[in-house]
């Protein structure tokens, strides 16, 4: 939140604490009823000022409002794709926008319409979720993270925007490191400015984090001091979690749920693997275990019943929920399937099975994967016994696989939203 958007917007201390009252309602009836009164509301600016949802509200005979949220079940869905390929007939509509762009777990670009109202009220509710840990935005924090400037626009853009990042950092007192440049030297870097620089925060994508938990806990590093380590975006794995107790014995664990597209969605009380949603603004569901949202307060653009491609738990355990006000089993994107093949037959496993196969490894820092030509090319980053990591998928199969090879890296590839490639693409594969 910029020192123009205060003076542009002078309640927020009002604003922030009206929001607070609001989500500490413990009537789950009651809440229904807000959702319900703020998605009628949301509905009806949509469908009256911007013809891409008018146009859905005609072509499937939707209702000016909804009886109860359960009746909105049946609302055509929305995706990145969808958004991209309506992208003209939506902005034709926006008056004062501007974009943003989200890289993706995949690195492709999609751009979403906002502006200041969608930039105040994440402030908004980041102060709010923060204050659930007795933090703010403005203690200090070790910022591992992409740069949006790098997306697009021509040189004096990208200027400007860099420029505009280092104010935005001054102002939430946060040193900036790079998530796109995790490579040894680096990494030491960031070892160095941890013992130097006392931090309150470390804010980071959860992929970098373990990353960096890995290579510290190979360093045999230790930092005895409280700290809070805030991960956003994916899943914190059991063997992440480990070896951040280990390298920080003093650190509290936090997780961020939000999406470039929405801003902060809710964050972590005591258990991180729970996340406490700011209801109040999303209204969020469950269809066949993949994650709806809509949002509930007002934006130039809001985004109704959108499938991010996050996943709920397993796909025999829910069909329908039509709200959700904490997340217990959130997944996250779905995992590369591949076809392992050996002289006799064909294992179909996800590609999982290798994350926990490569783990027992202490010295290895990351994993990627690349496929083509039914091979599947393991980009590693760290030390890693080549021979001895084959034998034991070999002794998982309980058979010999052949279509495995083997590249290492100095460093793992990044989405460039600064994102951690699970799957990396041939253009990267050929830049190793």
């Amino acid at each position: 939140m910029s020192i123009l958007q205060k003076i542009k917007y002078p309640s927020i201390e009002k604003d922030i604490y009206k929001k607070k009252v609001i989500l500490e309602i413990d009537d789950d009836i009651k809440k229904k009823e807000i959702q319900l009164y703020k998605l009628n509301y949301i509905w009806s600016y949509c469908y009256n000022n911007l013809e891409f949802y008018r146009n859905i509200k005609i072509n499937n005979k939707i209702p000016n409002s909804f009886e109860s949220l359960n009746d909105f079940k049946n609302f055509p869905y929305l995706t990145k794709d969808i958004i991209n390929k309506n992208l003209d007939l939506i902005v034709k509509d926006l008056n004062n926008f501007k974009f943003t762009y989200s890289g993706g777990t995949s690195g492709e670009i999609t751009k979403f319409p906002t502006s200041y109202i969608n930039s105040r009220n994440n402030y908004i509710n980041t102060k709010i979720c923060r204050s659930w840990h007795n933090l703010d935005v403005t203690d200090k924090t070790l910022y591992i993270w992409g740069h949006s400037h790098k997306f697009s626009g021509n040189y004096i853009q990208k200027i400007f925007r860099n420029i505009l990042n280092n104010l935005k950092d001054s102002y939430h007192n946060r040193y900036r490191v790079s998530a796109y440049n995790l490579s040894e030297k680096n990494l030491d870097y960031i070892q160095s400015i941890i013992k130097k620089k006392k931090f309150k925060v470390i804010l980071s994508y959860g992929s970098s984090l373990s990353i960096l938990a890995n290579y510290l806990k190979e360093k045999k590093f230790c930092y005895n001091k409280d700290i809070n380590l805030i991960f956003t975006s994916e899943n914190l794995s059991v063997e992440c979690e480990n070896n951040l107790k280990d390298v920080f014995p003093k650190g509290k664990i936090i997780s961020e749920f939000g999406m470039a597209e929405t801003g902060v969605i809710g964050y972590s009380e005591m258990d991180f693997k729970k996340i406490r949603l700011i209801w109040s603004d999303f209204l969020i569901q469950n269809y066949k275990n993949s994650l709806c949202l809509t949002d509930l307060s007002y934006k130039p653009f809001p985004l109704i019943k959108y499938f991010p491609d996050d996943y709920l738990g397993n796909e025999d355990e829910k069909i329908y929920e039509e709200t959700i006000y904490t997340l217990e089993n959130l997944i996250g994107k779905r995992r590369e399937t591949f076809e392992f093949i050996s002289n006799t037959k064909k294992h179909h496993y996800s590609l999982i099975v290798l994350d926990h196969i490569f783990k027992k490894f202490h010295s290895l820092y990351s994993v990627q994967f690349f496929i083509k030509n039914k091979f599947l090319y393991i980009i590693y980053f760290g030390n890693l016994d080549e021979l001895e990591a084959i034998q034991n998928i070999n002794n998982y199969f309980n058979d010999k696989i052949k279509n495995i090879k083997f590249k290492k890296t100095n460093k793992p590839i990044k989405t460039i939203a600064g994102k951690f490639k699970f799957l990396i693409d041939e253009k990267d594969f050929n830049n190793l």
